[in-house]
């Protein structure tokens, strides 16, 4: 199961995945060598740690070829890490579904504090036009996309704005 999530960055709605560890469709983008531009406005993200549930760029160009008729592999070379603010325990980030946690995931205690936000690379893909306007209008339709395939909260808000602004 793929969930689509969505952000505004560098003046354009992009978007990233999260999927279940072990799925096969982990990260396959690598770092920019130290002056290449990064979807964080060239920030540095060799300290941060990749998520372990990060989407991934092939599966981001699949899914963008399949919604909006985009070709996926001139789609992918556009896909850029950044960092990402994802509520933590623990030292590990939380997943937007319970699903996603292996059986072994340590479960909160009762008197542990609420999770934090800290930051994990993920893979961004930034939308054109044509690919934004497709999205977001096959997200109206509600939270399920396809078979496997959820809309996140945050590109289900990026929907709705979108269908109230005109």
């Amino acid at each position: 199961m793929l969930i689509l999530q969505a952000c505004w960055l560098e003046d354009r709605l992009q978007i990233w995945g999260e999927v279940a560890p072990g799925t096969g469709a982990g990260p396959s983008v690598s770092l920019p060598a130290g002056g290449d531009r990064t979807a964080n406005h060239r920030a540095d993200l060799r300290g941060i740690a990749v998520s372990p549930f990060d989407a991934g760029a092939p599966l981001l160009g699949k899914v963008v070829e399949a919604l909006a008729e985009s070709c996926a592999a001139a789609r992918m070379r556009h896909v850029r890490p950044a960092a990402a603010w994802l509520p933590s325990r623990r030292g590990w980030p939380i997943p937007a579904h319970r699903g996603f946690l292996p059986l072994d995931w340590p479960l909160p205690e009762a008197d542990e504090p609420p999770p934090v936000p800290a930051p994990w690379r993920v893979s961004l893909l930034p939308l054109s036009w044509i690919e934004l306007c497709a999205i977001l209008s096959a997200c109206s339709n509600g939270p399920v996309l396809g078979r496997r395939l959820h809309v996140g909260r945050s590109l289900i808000a990026w929907s709705r704005l979108w269908r109230y602004a005109g």
